[in-house]
């Protein structure tokens, strides 16, 4: 598994972030950054963060991750409920093709940290894939924001052993 935690205050240099920075907040208000260290998504262009290419093709393997929405008693702002600024989970096999398999919604779901589960199976698993999670919209620099913190990216295949011959 790799692992990604933002507690030394560093993005690490596996991963693409765009708009995001290590923040430590006390989550109250608006620009307050939400509670703990985590990485804070905000500005006035893309906000995506990027894994590293995997192999995830047993089907086996999960993303998981603690997410937050900012509210305007988090640390954040309220988002709009359009799903333009929803941040959704993407893929692609070929690093230029990105699809969206799912949205983080609904928006009241996240206004605390919560952590997400990501089954990487169908069209998530695959021999050399990426994974990113991204806000296609927002209302500007100082709205809209999110976080991310303890991402897990885990494809091991822990498959038992298969007899094919034996010989006394």
């Amino acid at each position: 598994a790799q692992t990604w935690d933002f507690d030394d205050g560093n993005i690490p240099s596996d991963l693409t972030v765009s708009n995001g920075a290590v923040q430590t907040g006390t989550g109250t208000g608006v620009s307050g950054y939400f509670t703990g260290t985590h990485l804070n998504f905000s500005g006035s262009n893309q906000r995506s963060l990027t894994l590293p290419t995997a192999n995830a093709s047993n089907g086996n393997g999960t993303l998981t991750f603690k997410f937050i929405y900012g509210s305007d008693t988090n640390g954040g702002e309220d988002p709009d409920s359009s799903p333009d600024e929803e941040v959704g989970l993407y893929y692609s096999t070929d690093d230029s093709t990105w699809t969206r398999s799912q949205y983080l919604t609904p928006f009241s779901d996240y206004f605390s940290w919560t952590s997400v589960t990501v089954n990487l199976t169908g069209a998530l698993a695959n021999s050399s894939i990426k994974y990113k999670l991204e806000q296609e919209r927002h209302n500007g620099a100082g709205w809209d924001n999110w976080g991310i913190d303890d991402l897990v990216l885990s494809t091991t295949d822990i498959t038992a052993p298969t007899i094919t011959a034996t010989t006394v």
